[in-house]
């Protein structure tokens, strides 16, 4: 049986925040942490006032987000988004959740919308603190930062046609965001870099007739350490094979990586690796 691989795009990584008077500090987070948090962000999208749509590349002080969970029990809690210069908090409370139709285990909230103190363009948001929905009570969050991307499909925003009379930012019920901190100077140049595979073995041998001649490709997530080493392997989308889905697990456990940064300063990360076998007849 051999494997060929094609890494998912890795838009998550895991680390926590600490203010010092130097600014914004990445540093990892032990690895029991960084399993579970009660929401993250699902989607974040800048929003313009006077054409009330969504807008790229320009700076705005009015954004809509929605909540993502794993468990559909009502979650508050404290987002943090960061500009290329500044980091503001905004509080979310009692957030709802219904299944995403395509995917009944993963579960998403009503849009919402908060506004910054100037127009400005965010780079990263993400969750820091939400209800536990185990205990009920507040918990910190390992940090998995959304990243602001360009959308890629602009026929799916509303009208950029300007109303006779333009709307104005009294029209939303958003949020305030409140000033946290300075962010420092990027001196290494990126605010964050992806981790990388460095080597994955090529080939795991084995016998599994389960699924005949050919199994389904196993999808892997990957948790790594600030350190590059492997934490955890979680199989995503099963092949459908018990034997298939362990090769996968173990293959991603014995590869190198090269840790993610974010800040300047390693941090925890976590990428999706897909695994094709195929059997050898």
């Amino acid at each position: 049986m051999k494997r060929s691989g094609v890494v998912a795009l890795a838009v998550f990584f895991a680390l926590t925040t600490v203010l010092t008077t130097a600014g914004l500090v990445a540093t990892a987070q032990p690895a029991a942490a960084s399993v579970f948090c009660g929401a993250d962000i699902a989607g974040l999208v800048p929003w313009d006032v006077a054409t009330d749509s969504e807008i790229d590349g320009q700076p705005t002080r009015l954004y809509g987000f929605e909540i993502g969970a794993d468990q559909s029990t009502p979650s508050s809690g404290t987002m943090i988004v960061v500009t290329d210069k500044e980091a503001y908090k905004i509080p979310f409370v009692d957030a709802r959740f219904v299944p995403y139709p395509d995917d009944p285990k993963r579960f998403y909230s009503s849009g919402h919308m908060f506004a910054l103190p100037e127009a400005a363009k965010i780079s990263y948001a993400w969750v820091d603190d939400a209800t536990d929905p185990t205990s009920g009570k507040d918990a910190t969050c390992v940090t998995i930062p959304f990243e602001v991307k360009p959308n890629p499909d602009p026929s799916a925003s509303a009208s950029a046609t300007t109303p006779s009379t333009p709307f104005t930012l009294d029209r939303y019920s958003a949020t305030t965001a409140t000033f946290l901190q300075k962010l420092p100077a990027m001196t290494c140049g990126a605010t964050y870099t992806a981790p990388e595979i460095i080597d994955m073995p090529t080939n795991t041998d084995f016998w599994d007739t389960s699924e005949g001649t050919h199994a389904k490709p196993v999808l892997a997530r990957i948790s790594l350490g600030s350190d590059g080493r492997p934490i955890n392997v979680l199989v995503i989308k099963s092949s459908g094979s018990v034997p298939v889905d362990v090769a996968a697990q173990d293959t991603a456990a014995r590869g190198h990586y090269k840790a993610a940064t974010f800040l300047c300063s390693p941090a925890a990360s976590t990428l999706d690796y897909e695994f094709d076998y195929s059997v050898r007849t």
